[in-house]
């Protein structure tokens, strides 16, 4: 055949292609493009939830992005000082401009900047991206990285709260694990509205998961336990408490939201019924999640306290751990400090005791400990040099928003004030 006649063959092909493409964007057939006016599988990251001052009508949220792209105040150039704030919605918040917790940090110091990097959904790989693009803005800065256990599967996961995002692959050279960096870097992915490109990663995806094992293949048999619904629930009724089932009941019912489909409130079930059913459900694998991440998820409120983890899970530590201690180097580069900053809450040790529980679900034994959760934070902060971890099993006010859950402004004010405790003791002595 010769070249034209290939050259006349590719373009009917290509012809073809595009028509079927487009026919399939018409009859809206699955899987669909995820989008709307700011949530979209077309963004390659973000810099800002634009709805995170939704609740205060005289608040312009494009008159609120700071020197990043990020919500927050621009810093004082005057002053010497500088702490990056780093972190997803912690850091962002819901709450008003001056009511953020960089500016609870800063009205502490006297002549110390404190400027925001990070936004809601944001995870380790986003934020070590970012200030690597943006390290020489800042000199000399002291950068604390506040840490969440969401990070670990957000590192792993190709999209996020507001669409798609860059990712870190994990290779081993030399007995050794190596991040393999994302190639190119792009603001927006316009392969997204190819119906076929769709449909092939989404045919990726599950034949990811077909491979992937699954949790139930890293535990024990557990065929022979008598009385399994007795020992499940002497276990799980440490995690479905009164407290928590009040916490989930008061931000469920309260009026205060945002927008119109979210202000009905939904008549919420008794405490037995809530524990009941949450003990019931337990473990109970989540298809819809799992297709979208790319990997097995299960209802495991507890699974950081699991006493053994997943290849996946494995995985997701080594990532995290790469990725802080590549950031802990290029904050060194810009003559700078990295702190990791984490918040330990009540539920992250919901037992009373350092004994180990076990349940029983499909003949499967799955155990759980307090001290796990702490040998996985080891495991996460391995090798970096100042680490920070704030406890909160001794504080009896209330912690949470009743908007969306997070730390209500009597907490961060707890919280803020021992970060400011930290850092003067060992960062900033002679502020």
């Amino acid at each position: 055949m010769k070249a034209k006649n290939y050259f006349t063959v590719f373009i009917i092909f290509l012809i073809f292609f595009i028509i079927c493409d487009i026919s399939a964007n018409i009859l809206k057939l699955r899987p669909l493009l995820w989008k709307n006016s700011y949530y979209s599988y077309l963004n390659n990251s973000w810099d800002t939830w634009h709805g995170a001052d939704h609740l205060f009508e005289n608040e312009i949220h494009s008159m609120q992005k700071n020197i990043f792209g990020h919500r927050g105040q621009n810093p004082n150039l005057k002053l010497k000082n500088n702490i990056i704030l780093v972190g997803d919605s912690y850091v962002e918040t819901s709450h008003k401009l001056i009511d953020m917790p960089e500016n609870i940090l800063r009205k502490k110091f006297k002549n110390t900047n404190v400027i925001s990097l990070g936004s809601w959904g944001w995870s380790t790989d986003q934020q070590y991206i970012k200030f690597r693009n943006k390290k020489k803005i800042i000199s000399k800065p002291i950068v604390v990285l506040w840490f969440q256990m969401n990070d670990l599967s957000g590192n792993i996961t190709k999209h996020g709260f507001l669409g798609s995002k860059h990712i870190f692959k994990l290779k081993k050279k030399n007995n050794n694990w190596h991040l393999s960096e994302p190639k190119i870097l792009f603001d927006k992915n316009y392969f997204e509205y190819s119906y076929f490109y769709r449909a092939i990663n989404k045919i990726l995806l599950r034949t990811k998961l077909i491979k992937e094992k699954k949790i139930y293949d890293f535990s024990s048999d557990c065929k022979n336990y008598t009385k399994k619904k007795e020992i499940n629930f002497e276990t799980l009724k440490h995690y479905f408490n009164q407290e928590n089932y009040n916490m989930i009941k008061e931000i469920s019912q309260s009026s205060k939201k945002p927008y119109e489909n979210l202000k009905s409130i939904q008549e919420f079930p008794s405490f037995r019924e809530w524990q009941n059913k949450n003990i019931k459900n337990y473990l109970k694998y989540v298809p819809s999640k799992s297709l979208a991440n790319g990997y097995h998820i299960y209802n495991e409120d507890m699974k950081f306290n699991r006493t053994f983890i997943s290849e996946i899970e494995k995985e997701s530590e080594i990532i995290t751990n790469l990725i802080l201690r590549k950031f802990e180097k290029e904050v060194q580069s810009v003559n700078g400090k990295f702190i990791i900053f984490f918040v330990k809450k009540k539920q992250n040790q919901p037992f009373p005791n350092n004994k180990t529980y076990s349940i029983c679900i499909d003949d499967k034994k799955f155990t759980y400990n307090n001290n796990s959760f702490d040998q996985k934070l080891d495991r996460i902060f391995k090798n970096l040099e100042n680490v920070f971890i704030l406890d909160l099993k001794n504080y009896n006010e209330k912690h949470y928003d009743l908007f969306d859950g997070h730390y209500n402004q009597i907490t961060n004010e707890f919280i803020m004030n021992n970060l400011y405790t930290h850092l003067k003791s060992n960062f900033l002595i002679n502020d």
